[in-house]
Order: structure tokens, then C-alpha cells, then sequence
């Protein structure tokens, strides 16, 4: 958008048309690192306020999160619980029949422990893509521009900083070291 010219995207199909079109971005603000949860808990907040702040939705759906496990996890989910709530995010902690109360299709037999956080929930990275789009029309230092990318910036530190210390990680990051796989992403 400098120099009286407009945007050019190159898509096949749309702004974010390929692989993380149909995705889905999880929001989540469970973590074990108080600077990440602050990170997360702020990301999150903006994506479901996105709309007001950018003038663009995100497509944030507050559908909840929940984190379980057996009785060898249960000091670690309460050690990050107790972190959440610390940093002022809604977390639950839940027995297995509150887990199975909401996750009725779940077999939480082997289940001790959970923790549930109402705010966590998911946007819809189409909507994200039309706000790079946009920032493109808009110009990148409008504001809405701007705190859209530190709040991606943000969400993407704190999901690889997790991901780097997860003993069971959601991204094994190493996948990411070939060359083949990481263009498949």
C-alpha cells in the first residue's frame, strides 16, 4: 500500500485458502510459565474482542478447554491451575465425573484429574488471514494492523516456548527441521 499502489495477494484460492484455511486456532491460556499465561490470557481477550479493536473478526468461539489426566499428572495440572488463577484466568479444577459432565463422549475411567478454562476456545484462521489482507489495504501501521501482529506474535512465542518445554507436546517442533514437512504446514 505505498506509493498510490494497492495490494497484490498471491493465494491459490483466497487469503488463507490453503492448509491453514480450514484449520482450526486453538486459544488456549493453560501453561505452566506465568509470562506465557499473561501472553495467552491477553491474546485471547483480544481475538474475542478483535472486532471492536480491528474493525475485522477473528471468528473467537469461547467453547472451553480442558486438560486431563491420571494420577501422575495431577500435581502438574494443579500447579498450573494454581498459576492461572494467579494470573486472574477462570480455571476449574475437575474430579472425573465434572471431565465426563463435559466431555459426555470422553471415557474418563482412567481420569483422576482436569482442569477446564470456560474462556478458552478457538478463532478461525480464514478470518485472521482477511486481517493480514486488510492490514495490506490499510496500511501497516494502522493500529488495528499493528495489535493484530503483536498479539500473533505473542500467541506464536508462547505456543512454541510450551511446546519446546511439553513433555508430550500438541507440535513436536522438530518436525519443523525438514524441509519437506515444514512446506507441508
Amino acid at each position: 500500500a505505498q506509493r498510490d499502489m494497492g495490494p497484490v495477494v498471491f493465494e491459490k484460492t483466497s487469503a488463507a485458502g490453503g492448509p491453514s484455511g480450514p484449520s482450526g486456532g486453538m486459544c488456549r491460556q493453560h501453561y505452566a510459565d506465568s509470562a506465557i499465561v499473561d501472553m495467552a490470557k491477553w491474546g485471547c481477550e483480544f481475538l474475542a474482542d478483535m472486532k471492536a479493536r480491528t474493525g475485522v473478526q477473528s471468528g473467537y468461539s469461547m467453547s472451553g478447554y480442558v486438560v486431563v489426566g491420571g494420577p501422575e499428572r495431577e500435581t502438574a495440572i494443579r500447579g498450573v491451575s494454581e498459576t492461572m488463577r494467579a494470573r486472574g484466568v477462570a480455571a476449574e479444577l475437575c474430579d472425573a465425573d465434572r471431565i465426563f459432565e463435559l466431555g459426555p463422549r470422553l471415557n474418563a475411567d482412567d481420569l483422576s484429574i482436569g482442569c477446564y478454562e470456560p474462556t478458552g476456545g478457538h478463532a478461525q484462521p480464514l478470518f485472521v488471514g482477511h486481517g493480514f489482507v486488510r492490514a495490506a489495504a490499510d496500511g501497516w501501521s494502522d493500529r488495528g494492523t499493528v495489535a493484530s501482529f503483536v498479539a500473533g506474535g505473542l500467541l506464536l512465542a508462547a505456543f512454541g516456548l510450551t511446546e519446546t518445554r511439553a513433555e508430550q507436546p500438541i507440535t513436536p517442533l522438530h518436525l519443523f527441521a525438514s524441509r519437506q514437512r515444514s512446506g507441508a504446514y
